[in-house]
């Protein structure tokens, strides 16, 4: 049996990550579903801006930090 050499195997991968990309640009990119997840993604940081008293900005993110820090090690 014959294995195949290293540059085989990063021929096949570089293929592989293209036909990847190719995959993900015709059938993910720019679909409803992308769009609704983009979105969610930024929608609550728009209405946090609107929301949060300005004079108090750096407390509420350095709270948000911490807690955010604490959960992570929680985790």
């Amino acid at each position: 049996m014959s294995y195949p050499s290293f540059e085989e195997i990063l021929d096949l991968q570089y293929k592989l990550a293209d036909y990847r990309k190719q995959y993900w640009i015709e059938h993910d990119l720019f679909t409803w579903q992308w769009w609704l997840l983009l979105l969610v993604f930024i929608i609550p940081w728009i209405i946090w801006y609107k929301v949060i008293p300005k004079d108090k900005k750096a407390e509420v993110l350095s709270y948000g930090l911490s807690l955010g820090l604490l959960t992570s090690q929680l985790d």
